[in-house]
């Protein structure tokens, strides 16, 4: 073997660990935030539905509302969009299901009543956005 040849394998062997080192370094952070998530209490899942981010911010996003919107929303708001939206993936949700279940609810309710369940849609949505809980559900639902 030439002086050329043993250094060449030198380096081959030199980058070759090296990128490992790289890698390991790379899926190291990945799981130590995975489990950082996984401490905060976070839920990122692949199947997160509407139904889940309407039960999320039911139960943490309604702090200083009075009893009676809370009441509104528990009663009338969230199971109409439970009934049309709920089984429908976060990431999947597009503008036009959000705009068939509000125009179906116009039929049957008053336009406020409409304008709030958009609201409280838009606001279940940002929650789990925020808290990282709707993976890869970048889509806007403002007006």
């Amino acid at each position: 073997m030439t002086r050329y040849q043993t250094s060449a394998r030198y380096c081959q062997a030199h980058q070759v660990e090296t990128t490992l080192r790289s890698c390991s370094a790379a899926s190291g952070s990945k799981l130590r935030e995975l489990h950082q998530e996984v401490d905060s209490g976070l839920r990122p899942r692949r199947a997160y539905t509407v139904d889940d981010a309407l039960d999320d911010w039911l139960a943490h996003g309604l702090d200083g509302v009075s009893a009676r919107t809370v009441t509104l929303y528990k009663g009338t708001i969230t199971p109409t969009l439970r009934q049309q939206l709920g089984t429908v993936k976060l990431r999947d949700l597009t503008a036009g299901d959000v705009q068939k279940a509000l125009t179906a609810q116009a039929s049957r309710m008053s336009t406020r009543t409409v304008q709030i369940s958009h609201n409280v849609l838009v606001r279940a949505i940002r929650r789990a956005e925020r808290d990282g809980a709707a993976l890869g559900s970048r889509r806007r639902l403002d007006r």
